[in-house]
């Protein structure tokens, strides 16, 4: 393969026609869905930047962003979709706020047992008698 045909191939990212690009678009968007806060979703979307860098070159970074974008809006994750279209503007993060220490780290949970319930008895589990 000449210099000419690898670097046309490696440019060339388009998830409709090549079913792996397809699938890196995925998973890396996918990843990025399921992120719980800002800094996995940074963590998250640099690791599929320098992936996608990497294997198929820094031309097919445009590309790569735009098809994450499509497909974050289409199934509505607006805080990360926001996140990917301002690192496609910027070529950058945007800073993060830092997060006070006190509440790093405590868990809430929805639903709160009643007085005097144990933890166990809080959510009955129903036998087949039952029905």
């Amino acid at each position: 393969m000449s210099f000419i045909k690898e670097t046309e191939t490696r440019s060339a990212f388009n998830p409709k026609k090549n079913p792996l690009h397809a699938m890196v678009v995925s998973r890396s968007a996918s990843h990025l869905a399921s992120t719980l806060n800002p800094q996995k979703s940074h963590e998250a979307l640099a690791e599929a930047v320098a992936n996608v860098v990497r294997e198929y070159g820094k031309q097919a970074l445009p590309s790569f962003l735009a098809c994450i974008e499509d497909w974050l809006t289409a199934r509505g994750h607006v805080a990360v979709t926001d996140l990917v279209a301002f690192y496609a503007s910027h070529g950058a993060f945007p800073e993060l706020l830092a997060v006070p220490h006190s509440r790093a780290g405590k868990r809430r949970t929805s639903a709160r047992a009643e007085p005097g319930m144990k933890n166990s008895e809080s959510s009955p589990v129903h036998s087949a008698q039952d029905a």
